[in-house]
């Protein structure tokens, strides 16, 4: 009898991780990312991955300047997110675009989301859009915060709806990065209901 219970445990885990949609940060690491506008990003970033992972999603992030890296696979783990937002590397241009091409490595799904918080004005704008328009068309959501140099109408442009993309001021830019999972659809199921907690701090 036990042996059937573990079975239909992880049958059930199984079934729950199948469901999950994935959140994936693209989490700007250019030269321009002072300390400052690091740590209000990452914090922000935090926030969000809480709420995120509350509603049933995976949330992974990618830092990018002119390339792109893996800083955290999608994954339910808050402790592991912290530490993966506060690390990543801070050097180089603001190619967009490079993380968008990083988050589709991902298989990313229609109805999975991509969060790009970044504080300058893009390279290659052109081609950042239309690898945007690529991953819009499979029915991946993207929401870009912005703020400094960001191009408030670039942003627009790139995310899925023109209000999806905004430009705050620097005082703001942490909040509106926490707030942007309050846009994400919840997808947690009455079992799962209150079973993710954060981590301690």
């Amino acid at each position: 009898m036990s042996d059937i219970i573990r079975l239909q445990d992880r049958e059930r885990f199984l079934k729950q991780q199948s469901e999950r949609r994935q959140a994936v940060l693209l989490i700007d690491g250019s030269d321009s990312m002072t300390d400052s506008k690091k740590k209000l990003a990452t914090e922000g970033a935090f926030e969000f991955s809480c709420g995120a992972v509350k509603k049933n999603y995976l949330v992974g992030a990618i830092g990018f300047s002119t390339d792109a890296q893996l800083i955290c696979k999608p994954t339910t783990d808050l402790e592991r997110l912290r530490k993966a937002c506060a690390c990543y590397p801070v050097s180089g241009m603001t190619f967009i675009g490079a993380g968008l091409v990083a988050a589709r490595k991902l298989n990313l799904k229609s109805g999975d989301v991509v969060v790009v918080v970044t504080d300058g004005q893009c390279g290659k704008p052109s081609e950042t859009l239309s690898i945007a328009a690529s991953l819009k068309t499979e029915g991946i959501e993207i929401l870009a915060i912005g703020t400094d140099d960001a191009d408030q109408s670039f942003l627009q442009r790139l995310a899925s709806r023109p209000d999806l993309g905004l430009k705050v001021g620097l005082g703001q830019f942490k909040s509106a990065i926490t707030n942007a999972s309050r846009l994400l659809p919840d997808r947690k199921s009455a079992s799962d209901r209150d079973s993710v907690t954060r981590p301690k701090k």
